[in-house]
């Protein structure tokens, strides 16, 4: 395994995980009913978990991790603007969502096997969010 390509791809990873920590932050507003606002609450802190793990994958692997964490996000993800509404929030994070489990799943068979369980691990939390606002984009179509 190259770990230099290792650390680069979980700095990658990590820089979508601020992307996604900073899209639910600013979510979080647009979203009226309660249910689903506790939901996106929890989702968001599944995001700063994948990132803490990751954080500590570079700090493992790269020597020179602490320039390489400090860079911006990517800007890959779509931005949750201030009020588009519940209905249109929920459609951008879904979208969102959709993207990192493609990356996720791609990366489940590049990666050293103790890494690669945890990118699994990830991998479900991202299915998992996808299967909820699927639920809650059908629940605000029929609200609308």
């Amino acid at each position: 395994m190259d770990y230099g390509n290792t650390a680069d791809l979980m700095v990658q990873m990590s820089c979508l995980e601020v992307d996604f920590l900073c899209c639910y932050s600013e979510a979080v507003p647009e979203i009226s009913d309660s249910r689903i606002k506790r939901h996106i609450e929890n989702f968001r802190l599944d995001h700063k978990e994948h990132l803490e793990v990751f954080l500590s994958e570079i700090s493992r692997f790269a020597q020179s991790s602490e320039a390489q964490i400090n860079q911006p996000g990517t800007g890959a993800l779509i931005a949750v603007q201030r009020g588009i509404g519940q209905r249109r929030t929920i459609l951008v994070l879904l979208e969102n969502e959709r993207f990192i489990s493609r990356i996720y799943e791609s990366l489940i068979n590049v990666l050293p096997a103790a890494l690669r369980a945890q990118v699994e691990e990830n991998y479900e939390d991202e299915l998992d969010h996808i299967e909820l606002l699927e639920e809650f984009a059908a629940q605000s179509r029929r609200v609308a």
